[in-house]
């Protein structure tokens, strides 16, 4: 798994990527827990902007972080080789302490 540190400075990164409006509402609704009317009263817009600015920013840190969690996910992946046998029912009529 990625240490804690390592994913800040990839979040960290990422958000430096972003342009102010989108970094802004980013850090007063995630970091500050302030709400989208809030931040929309804060910032003097809509809080129409408050939510498309959201939704961009968090599309521009998925499309960034993208590469590092596929390959954590593939990382994690875990191949099995041991599959059991399937039963067959006629096996399971066959063992009388099943079926009685």
């Amino acid at each position: 798994m990625v240490e804690t540190q390592e994913v800040r400075d990839r979040v960290q990164k990422a958000m430096g990527k972003l342009t102010l409006p989108l970094r802004t509402v980013v850090i007063l609704y995630y970091y500050n827990n302030m709400t989208i009317p809030e931040i929309a009263m804060v910032l003097g817009c809509v809080q129409g902007t408050v939510k498309s600015r959201l939704h961009n920013a968090r599309k521009l840190i998925e499309k960034e972080l993208k590469p590092y969690i596929d390959d954590e996910k593939q990382k994690c992946t875990v191949k099995s080789t041991n599959t059991p046998a399937p039963i067959k029912v006629e096996e399971l009529h066959n063992d009388a302490g099943f079926f009685g």
